[in-house]
């Protein structure tokens, strides 16, 4: 019980929610027959309550001892989760304090906000599942991308570069990851090295799965794939009239460093340091 109080007490008030020592016990107990308890040294530092149920599965309590937090143990209890519900094809759910900072975690676990009330974000995961294209997902990619890009056709008046690449000459010759759900491609990720670094070069996402956090994780994947190859930064480009990438892309990091035309197409250049 102590626990609770120092793990989501301060939260509670910063939200104007109910704090009061019933509300914690009502929430202790319940489906407390799910609970795990952490344990270090023989002492209880955590309370971890992860339902599978047949529908979607749902992260309940995920509490640590504030002496542990911020070194990845609840990052990692949850990956674990998250990989065991992808193989499950379920769909995982949990609610946040709007106070509680670490909405950013769920986020960056591929968590987005489906709804929110006057205290609480509801928050979900798809399982999608991340692993190299074949010959056989060709027609997949090439429709994931055409659905992507196809709406900045009138925009820059003719074909966005992905839209016109040979993506079975690509998926022969390099290697492409997909994103699937549900058999589909949901999304594509193509990157490379150059002179000029490590760079992104294709991110789609199917317009049905924009929003949902899909785009955020493979954009994690190509800086995880960047820091793997050795590399202290990662760039990008985009053209020049899609400017709400630009915006997205200093959102997370990216400062623009040059502008050129390349291939016909007036092109910005993007650089984040990892």
């Amino acid at each position: 019980m102590q626990l609770r109080f120092d793990t989501m007490g301060p939260h509670l008030v910063a939200t104007g929610a109910d704090a009061s020592e019933e509300h914690h016990r009502e929430r202790m107990l319940y489906r407390f027959e799910l609970g795990q308890v952490l344990l270090a040294d023989g002492e209880p530092v955590g309370l971890l309550k992860l339902a599978r149920d047949p529908g979607e599965w749902t992260v309940i309590q995920i509490q640590l001892a504030p002496k542990l937090q911020g070194r990845g143990l609840g990052r990692q209890l949850l990956e674990e989760f998250l990989s065991e519900a992808r193989a499950a094809g379920r769909d995982v759910v949990l609610n946040v304090l709007r106070a509680n900072p670490a909405k950013k975690l769920y986020e960056r676990l591929g968590f987005y906000v489906e709804r929110q009330d006057e205290h609480h974000y509801f928050m979900r995961v798809h399982p999608y599942g991340l692993r190299p294209a074949t010959a056989g997902d060709v027609v997949g990619i090439k429709a994931c991308i055409d659905a992507s890009y196809g709406h900045y056709v009138a925009r820059i008046g003719r074909l966005p570069g992905p839209m016109t690449d040979d993506w079975g000459e690509i998926v022969r010759t390099r290697e492409v990851t997909v994103a699937e759900r549900d058999g589909r491609i949901a999304g594509v990720l193509l990157v490379g090295t150059t002179g000029e670094g490590f760079l992104l070069e294709t991110v789609g996402v199917d317009p049905e799965n924009r929003g949902k956090g899909l785009g955020r994780m493979l954009l994690e994947r190509a800086e995880a794939e960047a820091r793997q190859a050795g590399f202290d930064s990662i760039y990008l480009y985009t053209h020049q009239r899609m400017t709400e990438n630009h915006a997205l892309y200093r959102k997370i990091g990216y400062v623009e460093y040059d502008r050129r035309v390349e291939h016909g197409f007036p092109r910005v250049f993007m650089r984040k340091k990892l």
